[in-house]
């Protein structure tokens, strides 16, 4: 899991699995919190869909989206943080991925109250973007994401699924021969991607982010190939050297997609338009979205 630190906070997913508990009873939420740090992309990103942008006073260093986003302050980077730059930036309120919750006290011990933010399954972002239009006064706002995402999530199921193969790569291994690669496994948000685009994962153990080698995809032999590569500028080359192993239905027509959008790997608001990318590449294997 190391190695797919373009994730950067958004697909976090080591440790124990935290309910969204809100806020400490030693620190309790100040109505209507202006100055709101964020500690991981999709929670940035999820604060701007919630029309929460001007409120934002830090974010880490791998927020990048929307753009203005990258101008805030910087308060955290890949799992670390910095309570002393939060209560520079007169934070009222920080907002923390459930995993990163052993960071909360050093935080409320400077008096700035603390929210768990959970977007390890659908369900758990859908309740944490519930929970923090609550106490930022945007139920509205969140109660139009919620219903967005049952929309797109919610559809027809065809019968017979393709299987689908989910490849996330760094960009050092853009260039590279195919050799291993690190793929989405037990991971319950990207799942219910691939199965709400038609599919189901053609890696069927229980690791989230396992570490494979070529001959064990190739053993797979998945209907469908996604690869996540944010930031690639030109897939050419990498989509060649993945038609070129052959033997692979994946490989095969349009049943390939490259994602070079950040937003296709931070799970959040975006994941819609990844869903949809999904669902169109499910209709050349055989499914329907």
């Amino acid at each position: 899991m190391g190695r797919i630190f373009f994730i950067c906070g958004a697909l976090v997913l080591a440790g124990i699995l935290f309910a969204i508990s809100g806020h400490s009873p030693h620190t309790p939420l100040r109505q209507d919190p202006q100055k709101i740090v964020s500690l991981a992309p999709a929670i940035t990103e999820t604060l701007y869909a919630l029309d929460l942008g001007d409120r934002v006073a830090g974010v880490t260093e791998f927020c990048a989206f929307p753009p203005e986003a990258s101008q805030k302050t910087k308060v955290g980077g890949f799992m670390e943080v910095n309570p002393e730059a939060m209560a520079r930036a007169g934070a009222d309120l920080a907002i923390l991925p459930a995993d990163m919750a052993h960071f909360r006290k050093s935080i409320e011990d400077l008096g700035i109250p603390v929210m768990l933010f959970d977007y390890r399954s659908l369900h758990g972002f859908l309740d944490s973007a519930k929970a923090l239009g609550k106490a930022t006064g945007k139920d509205e706002e969140a109660a139009r994401l919620a219903q967005d995402f049952s929309d797109a999530f919610l559809g027809s199921k065809p019968e017979k699924r393709p299987t689908v193969l989910f490849a996330l790569l760094n960009p050092d291994e853009y260039d590279r021969p195919l050799a291993e690669m690190t793929i989405i496994g037990a991971d319950k948000f990207y799942n219910e991607i691939i199965e709400a685009a038609g599919g189901q994962n053609a890696y069927s153990g229980a690791a989230p982010f396992p570490r494979l080698s070529l001959e064990s995809v190739i053993a797979m032999n998945p209907d469908v190939i996604v690869v996540g590569a944010p930031k690639l500028a030109d897939a050419t080359k990498l989509e060649k050297s993945w038609r070129d192993i052959g033997h692979l239905k994946g490989v095969e027509g349009k049943r390939l997609l490259i994602l070079n959008d950040p937003g296709d790997t931070i799970p959040g608001p975006r994941s819609l338009e990844t869903l949809k990318k999904l669902g169109q590449v499910m209709q050349f294997a055989g499914g329907n979205s």
